[in-house]
């Protein structure tokens, strides 16, 4: 008689994963990153910025610093706060004439969920990447 695999599920893992991610956003403790815009710094978690951020993925992919600082060039610091308010918990509310500066910035980063892609293209879109950041 063979070893039969027995499937364990847990049936509250999707709200548990996002409860926590929204409490991630409010606790900077477990941060690994650090994003500037405006000279205003912002703490995050590069898991969340990569899972939602193609750019950001690429970022971290090819600068595996451990607590890397990112100066974001051309971002303004209330569509950047608002962005990462986005990722944390999938949802934001803005006014009708701050949205096209949001989309903007969202479309600049690939943010899934406002963005029409998610993935870096081509090496001419990699140099963008290079000149909105400075590595620190």
């Amino acid at each position: 008689m063979a070893n039969q695999e027995i499937s364990l599920k847990w049936n509250g893992y999707q709200n548990n994963i996002l409860a926590n991610v929204k409490e991630l956003f409010k606790d900077e403790g477990l941060s690994d990153v650090t994003l500037v815009s405006d000279g205003q710094s912002f703490k995050a978690h590069k898991v969340i910025l990569s899972a939602n951020s193609a750019v950001f993925r690429s970022i971290f992919q090819q600068n595996p610093h451990k607590d890397p600082i990112i100066v974001l060039h051309d971002i303004n610091n209330a569509s950047l706060r608002t962005l990462l308010t986005f990722m944390y918990n999938g949802e934001v509310n803005v006014t009708e004439e701050f949205l096209p500066v949001l989309l903007k910035t969202a479309e600049t980063l690939r943010i899934c969920g406002l963005s029409t892609g998610s993935e870096a293209k081509d090496n001419k879109e990699e140099d963008q990447i290079k000149e909105l950041i400075t590595k620190l």
